[in-house]
């Protein structure tokens, strides 16, 4: 099955820049993370009399261009390269992406060394509760990859069957409950003082 891959806010080519740099730093991340059989696109929004080219000329995000150009839930792979990440999108991101997803944050840029930048700016988005990516592991200081968590990016709520999984148990939280048992208010109130009297009076 061929991968389809989406490379956000990064032209293909220029006349006035070189980019094959940039494109060939792309297309070795995207054949570590999804093998040879893969089809990139590139879409950024640049004017149609622009002497630069992409594979979709026009603003990423949640409209009407968006919606008749990409079909939704279909990509293997998608790379923000350089873009305005606060800004970004993400609840539409994860809509395009496939049930096993990836999103890779990248900072690939010609003749410029790795920016340490795009790690926190990884760490500030993956405590964001509309962030609904799962984080993954770095590459190296420009490239950090995430995965689709299984929930619906506009709702919050979590999928019954993701629900179900080992992986959601791995990530969830602990209960407030459980939480609560073990804390200092619990040990000091009058109901844990009965329960150690009650678990004593079976040995």
């Amino acid at each position: 099955m061929t991968h389809k891959v989406l490379v956000l806010c990064q032209r293909r080519k220029s006349n006035f820049e070189d980019l094959q740099s940039v494109t060939d730093d792309i297309s070795s991340l995207v054949t570590r993370l999804l093998g040879d059989d893969t089809d990139i696109k590139y879409l950024t929004d640049i004017p149609a009399n622009s002497p630069a080219t992409a594979d979709f000329r026009g603003e990423f995000g949640d409209n009407d261009w968006t919606k008749q150009t990409l079909e939704e839930n279909s990509y293997s792979l998608i790379i923000a390269n350089t873009c305005p990440f606060i800004f970004m999108p993400w609840s539409v991101v994860h809509r395009y992406l496939n049930d096993k997803g990836l999103l890779a944050i990248t900072n690939f840029q010609k003749d410029l060394p790795p920016a340490n930048s795009i790690l926190e700016m990884a760490n500030h988005l993956s405590k964001s509760t509309n962030f609904n990516f799962h984080y993954m592991f770095t590459i190296i200081p420009n490239v950090v990859i995430f995965e689709k968590r299984s929930r619906i990016a506009e709702g919050g709520t979590i999928n019954r069957k993701y629900r179900k999984s080992k992986k959601y148990s791995k990530y969830r939280k602990p209960s407030k409950s459980k939480k609560y048992r073990k804390s200092k208010k619990y040990r000091k109130s009058k109901k844990y003082s009965k329960s150690k009297k009650y678990s004593k009076s079976f040995m």
